[in-house]
């Protein structure tokens, strides 16, 4: 069969059915058009290939229930609302650091100790979550995907998902317990 010959729609219905083939001539047909307005917006080629990347495996994660009516304005929009979380995560970063920079400049290095050894825990208690707990807690907390989307993915129950995430919090919490009052004496020193 040539795929390419096939309707936009008629490619949909096979990507919902897992057909390989139909995902792989939607991408063909699609991922330049996806590069090309994501490098006008931000002219940074690694991102924009995570982006698209990122972009092209969701719709393949998310098939069975892609409720999509013209995949050209889809991508495109999904395109245009990945560089809007990138700019928006950077004017956050760029303003949290600019106001620590503010509050901080006599005690930098303290701060830079504190932060390097939360940020140290943290990433050891995420570590020590087990895999699919530590995979889950991370596509919900820090991703952003729907329960609902994660158990797709993940070939999981939605009551399976909440159950990892609240075993995650749980174990996270007691894991950074330690860290709780200095967390709250160092947000008052930056206020």
């Amino acid at each position: 069969m040539d795929y390419r010959q096939f309707s936009n729609d008629y490619l949909l219905m096979l990507l919902k059915q897992s057909d390989s083939k139909a995902f792989e001539e939607i991408y063909n047909r699609y991922w330049k058009s996806c590069f090309k307005y994501a490098i006008q917006k931000i002219a940074d080629i690694p991102k924009v290939e995570d982006i698209c990347h990122d972009i092209f495996l969701s719709i393949w994660h998310r098939r069975e229930n892609l409720a999509v009516l013209n995949i050209e304005a889809y991508l495109i929009q999904s395109v245009k609302y990945a560089i809007l979380r990138i700019k928006q995560a950077d004017i956050k970063a760029n303003m949290l650091t600019n106001h620590i920079n503010q509050k901080a400049e006599t005690n930098e290095t303290e701060y830079k100790i504190f932060f390097n050894e939360m940020n140290r825990s943290w990433q050891e208690g995420l570590e020590k979550l087990p895999e699919k707990s530590r995979e889950v807690f991370i596509l919900s907390r820090l991703e952003n995907y729907s329960n609902k989307e994660i158990a797709a993915r993940l070939s999981i129950t939605e009551k399976g998902v909440e159950y990892h995430i609240s075993k995650s919090i749980k174990f996270l919490r007691e894991y950074l317990k330690d860290y709780l009052i200095s967390i709250l004496v160092f947000v008052e020193l930056i206020k």
